[in-house]
């Protein structure tokens, strides 16, 4: 166990790298990057705007 020094909370650094209460793990959306050969680019797609790439190409893997 190990105590925070920013927030003075017990942790278990076998389980964390960095103290949970401090560090919000949860990152936002995750972005999914893919080549459309239709324009010939790479695009950025939130996890929605991917499903709807999915359907709309669909020998996209």
């Amino acid at each position: 166990m190990q105590m925070c020094p920013n927030c003075d909370k017990v942790y278990d650094e076998s389980e964390y790298s960095r103290c949970p209460y401090c560090h919000d793990d949860d990152y936002g959306e995750k972005i999914n990057i893919v080549y459309d050969d239709n324009i010939g680019e790479a695009l950025e797609l939130t996890d929605d705007e991917y499903e709807e790439f999915k359907k709309t190409h669909p020998d996209y893997r």
